[in-house]
């Protein structure tokens, strides 16, 4: 009998679940209402009554400027050419695993199958070089003022 680990991700509108686990892990809540969310994945270990959320990504574009028509919403979605990483966490007992790529992997191909052509997150210097590591680049737009640097990554 295999003690293999049931690890599972699934798309979710759990979002508190997920602003509780961000808060666990340290990982920023980059809220703002220029944003709205387009996809959000939960990493979880286990199944049935023992299921426990252990990752998540939640990912949003910008919303459109005060008082354009909202008409075509799958047109406008094709428009978008970046999205964002709002926040993303991984339990520090799942850390080193690869299930950070996993979930950096989905959203890679969410914002492909929307037309995208960037993923990027705001973080500050210890996050960056956590994007770094899977291939996002320090963008040319920042914001020096509270500390975050762009990072940004083709898809």
């Amino acid at each position: 009998m295999s003690c293999k680990p049931v690890l599972k991700i699934k798309s979710t509108e759990e979002y508190e679940a997920l602003d509780e686990l961000f808060a666990r892990n340290g990982a920023p809540l980059c809220y703002s209402e220029k944003t709205e969310i387009v996809h959000a994945w939960a990493l979880t270990h286990g199944g049935g009554a023992l299921e426990a959320l252990i990752g998540g990504l939640v990912l949003v574009k910008e919303r459109e400027a005060a008082g354009e028509k909202e008409e075509n919403t799958a047109m406008k979605r094709k428009q978008c050419d970046r999205y964002f990483i709002k926040s993303m966490a991984l339990d520090r007992l799942y850390r080193g695993m690869k299930l950070s790529k996993i979930l950096l992997d989905k959203a890679c191909d969410e914002v492909r199958m929307l037309g995208g052509r960037e993923l990027a997150a705001l973080a500050e210097e210890p996050q960056s070089e956590f994007f770094k590591h899977f291939g996002f680049q320090e963008g040319r737009e920042s914001e020096k003022d509270r500390d975050l640097h762009l990072l940004v990554r083709k898809v």
